[in-house]
């Protein structure tokens, strides 16, 4: 199963960012340990990115593309805003490629953004609490509450970097 993981990149340093919000605070090395772990065959693509220099068509185009080389059969798109259609994620959808949406601050977007996507995906995964279910409709069955904790691969990794030889439960705290 090819499974396309689509991540966003701060993009402050942008030339529109004085204009417009293009600041991303989302880690997503915590999700891409974690796809790497369900599965090897993945890809990831930074739509965002891709978004901001190119805009909302070249980067469905570009979705299309890296759709059709790899045979993708999950795609896992993060809610931002609105960078792509649904009109383009319902075509999607239509060709039975499984979309599982990952929602951030439910509380506050889902009036403004995330209903907008429901008839367009198979899966919500929320992280903001487990009460933010309560906002999806009962009829729509995939919304799951995943909390966001850190990658136990990833703080692995960040330890074995430390320069001292053995580091304890003790030595280790997680502020936020």
């Amino acid at each position: 199963m090819s499974i396309l993981f689509l991540v966003a990149s701060d993009q402050r340093s942008h030339y529109l960012s004085k204009y417009v919000d293009l600041k991303c605070n989302f880690d997503f090395k915590n999700w891409t340990e974690g796809v790497s772990a369900i599965s090897s065959d993945y890809i990831c693509f930074d739509y965002f990115e891709y978004f901001i220099i190119n805009g909302p068509l070249k980067t469905e185009y570009k979705i299309r593309e890296i759709i059709n080389e790899n045979l993708i059969k999950v795609i896992i798109i993060p809610n931002f805003y609105y960078e792509l259609s649904n009109k383009f994620l319902n075509q999607i959808y239509k060709e039975n490629i499984k979309l599982i949406m990952v929602t951030f601050d439910d509380s506050n977007r889902y009036e403004s953004h995330i209903k907008c996507f429901l008839e367009e995906i198979d899966a919500i995964v929320t992280h903001e609490s487990i009460d933010s279910l309560r906002f999806y409709p009962s009829d729509f069955k995939n919304a799951n509450f995943f909390p966001l904790y850190p990658s136990v691969s990833l703080t692995k990794k960040i330890l074995s970097r430390s320069s001292r030889k053995k580091i304890s439960r003790d030595d280790v705290v997680f502020v936020g």
